[in-house]
């Protein structure tokens, strides 16, 4: 091919599939556990927050890829590096959050899970501009 679609590394495609997944990943990891389950205070409104918010984050991380076609990202093993770091990272803030936030002494907020840490990591292996997103969406799930 030649022209512009040569230059892409990212397909609207690949970044559809990459939001579509992404999204659903973080349904599972945001979703605070399903309507009428064990615990009573959970509702249905609830769910569906975190659903919205969840496809929000993936749809606007994949608009990003596809705007501004980050080079680095021009296999598929790289975009699901990518979906990984994200989904493990807000995982691992979730679990570390549930720990530590009932610490009413204060002694174990200063150990908490870096959350700047993914940010950093995708700085390093990919592209800098995809870490100050990937930033602004943890600030947003964590």
């Amino acid at each position: 091919m030649t022209g512009r679609h040569s230059r892409r590394a990212v397909s609207p495609l690949r970044a559809t599939l990459f939001a579509v997944g992404l999204g659903v990943a973080l349904i599972f990891v945001v979703s605070p556990s399903v309507p009428g389950s064990a615990d009573g205070g959970i509702g249905g409104d609830d769910v569906a927050a975190a659903v919205m918010i969840s496809l929000l984050a993936g749809g606007g991380l994949g608009i990003y890829l596809y705007l501004f076609q980050p080079r680095e990202l021009n296999t598929v093993l790289r975009v699901f590096m990518l979906a990984l770091l994200v989904v493990v990272w807000v995982a691992a803030a979730k679990f570390f959050l549930s720990i530590t936030l009932p610490d009413n002494e204060r002694l174990f907020l200063s150990y908490m899970l870096p959350v700047a840490a993914s940010p950093m990591l995708i700085a390093t292996l990919l592209d800098d501009g995809l870490a100050v997103a990937v930033a602004a969406l943890l600030a947003l799930l964590t």
